[in-house]
């Protein structure tokens, strides 16, 4: 839940929601779908396009809205979430949709660590080839219409795809009426392309009963071509924004969209900044209630790309816990993070 610590200061506590997820929407229901626990042999193509030098990884992922605490390292969480992974080495497709997905060290160790002493009820992980574990499409659900629901679906080796919704979840003052988090990604052999997408939609977002967005969308595309730097489709939007009931100055009903198509690079980040000056006047305005843009990111280790979408987020410093573990903790609103890899050593 969101709690407001006065004008402008809101704090997340945000484990809670693993159970707030069965207590709200009622028990939760699951289905497994079936299938050969088939391996390459399945796609005689795609084993060939491995075999002809094609190593890859791809994860693209989507959180709705979540809190982030500096532990040393930003512990990312989130809801709700969908993640999708298409890898050459062991060649599989794996999915994972949860209405609550924790970050990602801690959520994997509590619940698919060794021991696996709990589970998270709102989650949903397919696999193919299927495995004992994970068939190739579940769903998990509340029995309600309209209720939460988390459905990962592997079709083949070659494509995924995630989908996660919450509802409601907070207080008249802080709160997120309804979230959507979808994630895809899928290998087109013939083009030799690995793309995917994921996009994140909130409504009726209120921050401290006077912050209020109609709706905030959150789109990111990644292009991969092997041995090439990646290109980045983006799109962030608010409409419908007000602050003690009135409009914001500059945005109001209008809104405002940032949005990039097919940059990478120094071209991404030059495109993102001219909107930002662009757009100027109205971040001054909502950085008064400490809500900022933070700028898409691209990074490369020799190894994978590391790619962060642009979001809006609110960050405080909390009095007394300068220079210790803690020390900044942060809310964000429609995150979307790929990381991947793809190399053809045949060209090499």
């Amino acid at each position: 839940m969101i709690h407001h610590n006065g004008v402008g200061r809101w704090s997340f506590v945000g484990r809670v929601l693993v159970s707030v997820v069965v207590l709200a929407s009622g028990a939760m229901v699951g289905t497994h779908g079936a299938g050969a626990n088939a391996g390459n042999a399945d796609d005689p193509d795609y084993e060939t396009f491995v075999n002809n030098g094609n190593h890859f990884s791809y994860v693209i992922e989507a959180r709705g809205y979540g809190p982030y605490a500096h532990i040393p390292y930003k512990a990312y969480n989130g809801t709700p979430y969908g993640r999708v992974e298409l890898a050459s080495v062991p060649g599989r497709c794996f999915v994972i949709s949860s209405q609550y997905y924790g970050d990602q060290y801690g959520e994997e160790f509590l619940f698919e660590g060794g021991q696996k002493s709990a589970t998270n009820p709102g989650e949903a992980r397919a696999e193919y080839p299927e495995t004992v574990r994970n068939s190739k499409h579940v769903e998990v659900g509340s029995p309600f219409p309209g209720g939460p629901k988390s459905i990962s679906d592997c079709k083949n080796i070659r494509e995924a795809d995630a989908l996660a919704t919450y509802n409601f979840n907070g207080d008249a003052t802080n709160h997120v009426g309804f979230a959507t988090s979808r994630s895809h990604a899928a290998l087109d052999i013939a083009k030799s392309v690995l793309s995917g997408e994921s996009q994140a939609n909130l409504e009726d977002v209120s921050i401290g009963g006077q912050l209020n967005f109609k709706r905030v969308e959150s789109y990111m595309k990644v292009d991969q071509l092997p041995n090439q730097e990646p290109k980045v489709t983006y799109r962030l939007a608010l409409f419908g924004i007000t602050a003690g009931g009135a409009p914001i100055a500059g945005i109001g009903d209008k809104g405002v969209v940032l949005a990039g198509q097919n940059v990478a690079g120094a071209d991404m980040y030059k495109q993102f900044a001219d909107q930002m000056n662009h757009n100027a006047e109205a971040f001054k305005a909502m950085a008064a209630w400490h809500i900022e843009v933070l700028a898409p990111k691209m990074t490369h280790d020799d190894v994978e790309y590391d790619i962060r979408s642009p979001v809006f987020a609110a960050s405080q410093r909390p009095a007394g816990q300068a220079d210790k573990r803690g020390e900044e903790q942060g809310f964000i609103l429609g995150e979307i993070h790929y990381r991947g890899v793809y190399n053809n050593y045949s060209s090499q």
